[in-house]
């Protein structure tokens, strides 16, 4: 068998012709054609397959996260819905040009010889008929010849000569008779020709119109979007894998063969696709929106012209989609039994995909108080490659919003409700200066990489103390696109009529005990030890002579100045309770409620687990030798308590020290705190909103706050201190009951 090149010249301005020979449109072999022999013509007639039916959806490889659903269905390649130009297919209406080549074969001597091969055009409704280089027509050589006629059209692809000549490679047989051709699909879609075949044979002297009934021998593969897709998904590419490349076409049988052959040493399976956003393609990629349903991906010049095949079992499609700054393939199976692409069909593949990838927030933000504010928020990352950045834009000015930065995770004074000054956190060491911590350090904007999760993070506002409420949008952003927002509101706080003491808005926390209270155990009015005298030393008689002394309640009978005659006492825990927080004490300001607060802090530490006072009292008696005490001192333990919430709405330093192997962070009050529980005589701070922002937090007449200020009141009941009535005035309170905390700050 002989191979050869094919040829092209161009036979309209828009198309290239091809001819399957090298010889020119002169006759190659001349006979003498009878006397009545008429010229040789053309009828020229396109076939259409008949519609298939639409076949099942396919299965679809990918995670969760990323879901395609795909429907397959062919039909006959009519053209009527695709423009025709580059890779588009030939319909009816666009079939105007062919090349068509004749043998004639003596039948008497087997031999055969080309007639022609001429290129035609359509003038309106007629087809030109072929003639040589002198304009001369050729004619039938009539009776004892046999005529093969084969045509071919090309369309109006762009495939170029040099592809040609790469692409399509003529077969003859011993004669020069062109028998087949064989043909490697270009991989630009732009560049795959919809090749049209025809043949016709009859014998010499048939004098009349050679029908040549043109059918698309390729396989059309097209792709659409379907009416299911996130709003805004951009289509980036298109990729077919694992798809037959090379076949064999046969004239006399109209066949393709060959597909598991291997042409050139390379693979005779290949990838197909189109890179919307490639260079080379020229055609810009598809952003789905409503009213886009069904519309065609690949775009009418860039129809898929595939070898029919049955397709692989390993046979793919892969769609390329940028959704919320993120770019993702995902892979379909497309082969396996009974999946073909026919012969002369379009197969048109519909895609519909399902997303619910990208990051979103979770929660919303209500409006935040003035003063410094740590804020809790949740995050979704939806699949498995999120890198996200958090950032705050202020509203007012369109730049960073300073005042707010984020964090990660909390750090152990913050998860107390602690604001730390970032710059303010030291880790104190033995003997050694205090060491700067960098651990509590926040950013302007967080990024993180989290896959298919749950989060929460936060953010740290300061203080407002303007009287302007202010706001920011809160922003997720991932491949530079912004994909979901939240807007944050931070009250200004209420100012008093001359604008030098304020209150917060917003009461963040339950209603809390004052707080520092001690009681005897229940039914019991005095403090009883039973000490062997035998056993006390002089120093320690010595102690009970003082606290008798400092303690009008305790009373004992003793001999001499050093000598224990009475082995018990009693002691009136009343007067102690006064002696330990009482206006002589630094807690009992009516006017400096700022002082109070501090003191309380200071005095208590920040859990009142670790009582103070009695409870020292209570070992310090009991040190001694065999001493027994038949009542007790209880501690109240408060791990909150109304002052110490009042001083979390400022920003505090933290202490970093190691404690048998466990590390503390203690959170340090330092002088410059603004924000603190007013004196009793500084409630007329303590206003109602002119817009409250919650109906439940709406001062109303009756409600009790807290005062900073202490009460020497001490009853069976216990310690007491000064609250609030709204509307009212002030009234002393029992220590344990829980009351409001409305924080104040001045100017």
């Amino acid at each position: 068998m002989k191979n050869f090149n094919i040829c092209g010249k161009c036979i309209a301005v828009m198309a290239a012709a091809l001819m399957l020979s090298c010889a020119t449109d002169e006759v190659i072999s001349e006979i003498q054609r009878p006397v009545d022999s008429p010229i040789i013509d053309f009828f020229v007639d396109v076939q259409w397959n008949e519609e298939d039916v639409t076949r099942a959806g396919l299965d679809v490889e990918g995670d969760s996260d990323h879901n395609m659903g795909i429907s397959v269905s062919a039909e006959p390649m009519t053209g009527g819905f695709y423009n025709t130009t580059r890779g588009a297919m030939i319909g009816k209406s666009d079939f105007n040009s062919f090349y068509a080549f004749a043998y004639q074969t003596d039948v008497a001597t087997n031999t055969t010889s080309q007639l022609f091969a001429t290129t035609h055009q359509k003038n309106g409704n007629m087809w030109e008929t072929p003639t040589n280089g002198n304009g001369e027509a050729y004619y039938w050589p009539g009776a004892g010849y046999k005529m093969d006629f084969y045509a071919y059209s090309l369309g109006t692809s762009a495939i170029t000569q040099s592809e040609i000549n790469t692409y399509i490679i003529a077969n003859s047989d011993e004669s020069g008779k062109m028998v087949s051709f064989s043909y490697k699909v270009p991989n630009d879609p732009t560049h795959q020709p919809d090749i049209m075949m025809a043949t016709y044979s009859c014998n010499g002297d048939a004098y009349a119109e050679v029908p040549l009934n043109f059918k698309h021998i390729m396989a059309a593969v097209n792709v659409r979007v379907g009416n299911n897709l996130p709003e805004g998904c951009r289509i980036d590419a298109i990729t077919f894998s694992n798809i037959y490349q090379r076949a064999t076409y046969t004239l006399a049988t109209g066949a393709w063969t060959g597909l598991q052959e291997n042409y050139s040493n390379t693979d005779d399976t290949h990838q197909f696709g189109v890179d919307f956003n490639g260079s080379a393609s020229g055609l810009g990629n598809f952003t789905y929106n409503s009213g886009k349903e069904y519309q065609q991906l690949n775009h009418a010049d860039a129809t898929f012209m595939m070898l029919p095949q049955m397709l692989r079992n390993d046979a793919t499609i892969s769609i390329k989609y940028y959704l919320n700054g993120q770019s993702t393939t995902i892979t379909a199976n497309i082969g396996g039994a009974g999946k073909s692409w026919d012969m002369g069909k379009n197969t048109t593949y519909t895609i519909n995909i399902n997303d619910t990838s990208g990051v979103e927030f979770t929660t919303d933000v209500a409006p935040l108080d003035a003063h410094y504010v740590i804020c809790p928020f949740g995050v979704r990352v939806k699949d498995n490659n999120a890198t996200v950045t958090i950032r705050a834009i202020d509203n007012a000015t369109g730049a960073t919003a300073t005042w707010i930065k984020f964090r990660n995770a909390l750090q152990p004074a913050e998860a107390d409700g602690w604001w730390a000054d970032p710059d303010d956190v030291w880790t104190i060491q033995d003997e050694k200066d205090p060491v700067k911590n960098t651990s509590y350090k926040r950013t302007e904007t967080l990024t993180f990489s989290d896959k298919n999760a749950q989060l929460q993070r936060y953010a740290f506002i300061e203080e407002n103390i303007s009287t302007s409420d202010r706001t920011a949008t809160i922003q997720l952003v991932r491949g530079g696109e912004v994909q979901d927002e939240m807007e944050i509101t931070q009250l200004a706080p209420t100012w008093n009529a001359e604008g030098t003491k304020c209150c917060e808005r917003i009461e963040e926390s339950e209603a809390l005990p004052w707080g520092y209270n001690w009681k005897l155990k229940e039914g019991e009015t005095d403090y009883i030890v039973k000490v062997n005298v035998e056993e006390v030393s002089t120093l320690n008689r010595l102690w009970l002579r003082i606290v008798s002394s400092w303690s009008s309640g305790f009373t004992t009978t003793m001999g001499g100045f050093l000598n224990l005659q009475v082995v018990s006492y009693n002691f009136d825990y009343t007067d102690f309770v006064k002696n330990m927080v009482s206006e002589e004490n630094g807690a009992a300001s009516t006017t400096d409620g700022l002082s109070n607060t501090k003191y309380m802090y200071g005095y208590t530490g920040s859990n009142q687990s670790d009582m103070t006072g009695a409870s020292e009292f209570q070992s310090y008696i009991e040190s001694f030798a065999n001493a027994t005490s038949t009542s007790t001192f209880t501690g109240v333990s408060y791990a909150e308590y109304a002052t110490k919430e009042a001083l979390k709405k400022n920003k505090v330093r933290v202490n970093i020290a190691t404690n048998s192997g466990e590390q503390e962070h203690n959170a340090v009050v330092p002088e410059a705190a603004s924000w603190y529980l007013p004196a009793s005589g500084e409630v007329d701070i303590i206003q109602n909103n002119a817009n409250p922002t919650n109906v439940d937090t709406e001062i109303k007449s009756g409600d009790i706050f807290w005062t900073s200020t202490a009460s020497d009141k001490v009853d069976a009941v216990g310690s007491y201190a000064w609250s609030y009535v709204y509307g009212t005035g002030v009234v002393e309170a029992s220590r344990d009951v829980a009351h409001r905390i409305r924080a104040v700050r001045k100017k």
